[in-house]
């Protein structure tokens, strides 16, 4: 697990290890060194390769400015554009050595007309610092870039993008197939809508001291915890002790969506799974879902199956009886999942669902959950899960996205593992059957959620290993689950 790091904490950060003695331009030769290691990795090796670098005006541009210097030094020859000058000291030193060596090329201002035959593109322009929608030499340099057939190596975040949020307009941010950000991945790197113009992510120690480091930052799972986030089974456990998850779920003609978060509560591990559902749907849930049990919902509330967890909302009617049957089985000492129809009927009646609750929304879920718009969501992720908290009281929320935004209103956690083979109907589902399970073992939301997210994730991309991204259906993902923590308790 790791931290993200904010591009203000950075700098401040920065400042402290300065004013404590670390030089900067060390930091920036470090820096320059990671940049060279990952070039030299992408095109296999430096010789006789020629790359263009691309560097700014600032700190950025100097970490370019250095990495061109070393590349040449290994091998290469290096085409060294700087369209908006040279000002900071650090920059300024790395540019008169530059300037010494031969294999380099030096472009100021306008880069000149005609065909550049290069392997590759160090995108050194803009940094963490952006404050505004690049304009005049600088959109005319990250067109410059993208218009390049050859890969893009952006230094710390692809010029263009907010450091912070992600933000970017699309035709004034440089296109990466690989960034290297420095000491913590900026959060922007992964908050972003456009994850495809970050490309790679490497992340690179620059040899900032920990002692200087007290920033709070967002966490970020890494597939290694799963183990830690997923309780082992000890050798005696029986079904009653694996938890008993009931689903208020399907309807005629979105059976499959019960189906599908039953099989995922029951591929991660639940002892009992009970769908309660229309009567009509029973037959058809007992053929696709043989492992669970089905009770018809018009027994409710005079009958409610064993249970240690709930999972509401997938595939059900979106009417008032469906609601009087959730409120019937809600209570706030029971762990619940809010997802599908569940949120959309809560989002006509909201109520204070209390701290065992965890709300599973994707982004119009939550635009409506919150009476806002969709754009407002996009616009800041985190805070609109935390609001959603807020509004709620609930224990948790998972804000679902390709990157899923996990908090209880004050811890938040970002899940960055999964894949576009889930961009299909029935991965929610999947979801909310597995965190069903989580909850249904005793995990606390949050908790639950973070192993959840990450799990289903890690399943989705085991699936797209054996099926390709188009070809992977949900049932495909459950199947994978087992699968991937066997992989992580072996490691």
């Amino acid at each position: 697990m790791h931290l993200t790091i904010s591009p203000a904490d950075m700098q401040r950060i920065e400042r402290t290890a300065f004013s404590a003695g670390v030089p900067s331009i060390l930091l920036m030769e470090q820096a320059a060194q990671a940049v060279v290691c990952t070039l030299e990795d992408m095109l296999d090796g430096c010789d006789d390769r020629h790359v263009l670098f691309v560097a700014g005006c600032g700190n950025n541009g100097g970490d370019a400015l250095a990495a061109a210097r070393m590349f040449v030094k290994m091998g290469g020859e290096a085409t060294v554009w700087l369209p908006l000058g040279c000002k900071t000291p650090d920059a300024q030193s790395n540019l008169s050595y530059l300037k010494l060596l031969s294999r380099v090329t030096l472009v100021e201002g306008e880069m000149p007309a005609g065909q550049l035959l290069i392997d590759a593109v160090v995108d050194g322009l803009l940094g963490t610092g952006l404050k505004q929608t690049p304009e005049g030499a600088a959109l005319s340099a990250i067109e410059y870039i993208n218009a390049q057939t050859v890969p893009v190596l952006s230094i710390d975040v692809p010029s263009g993008m907010d450091a912070l949020t992600g933000h970017l307009t699309d035709n004034a941010c440089v296109h990466a197939d690989c960034t290297v950000t420095f000491h913590r991945v900026k959060t922007g790197l992964y908050l972003t809508r456009r994850r495809a113009c970050v490309g790679q992510i490497v992340l690179a120690d620059i040899g900032l001291p920990q002692d200087c480091d007290d920033a709070p930052g967002y966490l970020v799972p890494e597939e290694s915890d799963l183990v830690d986030l997923v309780p082992l089974r000890t050798t005696d456990m029986h079904k009653g002790a694996c938890g008993r998850v009931v689903l208020y779920a399907g309807s005629m003609g979105m059976s499959g969506a019960a189906a599908m978060a039953g099989l995922a509560s029951l591929r991660a591990g639940a002892g009992l799974a009970t769908v309660i559902c229309p009567k009509e749907v029973m037959p058809i849930l007992q053929t696709q879902l043989p492992n669970a049990m089905c009770v018809d919902r018009d027994r409710l509330p005079e009958f409610v199956p064993l249970h240690d967890a709930f999972v509401f909302g997938c595939g059900i009617i979106e009417d008032d009886h469906a609601w009087q049957h959730i409120l019937s089985l809600h209570n706030e000492n029971t762990p619940s999942v809010w997802d599908a129809g569940a949120l959309n009927l809560l989002s006509r009646h909201p109520m204070q669902l209390g701290e065992n609750a965890v709300l599973t929304p994707h982004a119009a879920e939550a635009a409506r959950l919150l009476s806002c718009t969709l754009s407002e969501v996009l616009a800041d992720p985190v805070a609109a899960a935390k609001a959603i908290v807020r509004k709620y009281a609930c224990g948790a929320v998972a804000l679902k996205s390709a990157t899923t935004v996990v908090t209880d209103g004050k811890r938040v956690s970002l899940n960055v593992i999964g894949t576009s083979a889930l961009a299909k109907g029935g991965s929610g589902d999947a979801l909310a059957g597995i965190l069903g399970t989580l909850l249904a073992g005793g995990m606390p939301p949050f908790e639950a959620a973070q192993g959840a997210c990450l799990w289903h994730g890690m399943a989705g991309r085991e699936a797209e290993r054996q099926f390709g991204t188009r070809g992977v259906l949900t049932g495909n993902v459950a199947d994978a689950l087992g699968k991937c923590l066997m992989d992580m308790e072996n490691l």
